[in-house]
């Protein structure tokens, strides 16, 4: 099994952050704009992608205020998402929160593992410019 990790020290409070993972509105402000996020452990997550032709679903599994944040693949378009698990690690620290992220579980390094991995690096940037200048650069879903 595969691993993508990324370390990220993001300028606000870690209960800031876990809300932008969290809350509807903060997924859609840095990740994907059209979601059916609710903070709910064992509730079901809906990620939208063009024109809902990419539907990630994810399970909440754990929701620990202000520490941490863990999703598990239910279904996914791309090959291999399936099953994997999304964890988000908050860390105070002076000046902000150290996030540890990771997308755990892959079958292997091949196939969308590269792409799906430089994707996250895009994404996490976004968090980070929405949690520290108020924009990010979320996919926008067409009208």
């Amino acid at each position: 099994m595969a691993d993508m990790v990324h370390e990220v020290t993001i300028g606000v409070s870690p209960e800031a952050l876990f809300a932008a993972l969290t809350e509807q509105q903060g997924l859609a402000s840095w990740w994907t704009d059209t979601n059916t996020a609710t903070p709910e452990v064992g509730s079901e997550a809906d990620f939208i992608f063009e024109g809902g032709k990419m539907v990630f679903k994810m399970k909440i599994d754990e929701l620990t205020p202000g520490e941490r944040v863990v999703w598990s693949a239910v279904d996914s378009p791309v090959p291999g998402w399936t099953g994997t698990t999304v964890t988000w690690d908050l860390l105070p620290e002076e000046g902000g929160t150290k996030l540890l992220f990771g997308h755990r579980g892959w079958p292997s390094i091949e196939g969308p593992f590269p792409s799906i991995n430089f994707s996250w690096a895009i994404y996490l940037q976004s968090l980070k410019d929405y949690l520290e200048t108020g924009t990010g650069a979320p996919h926008i879903e067409p009208a």
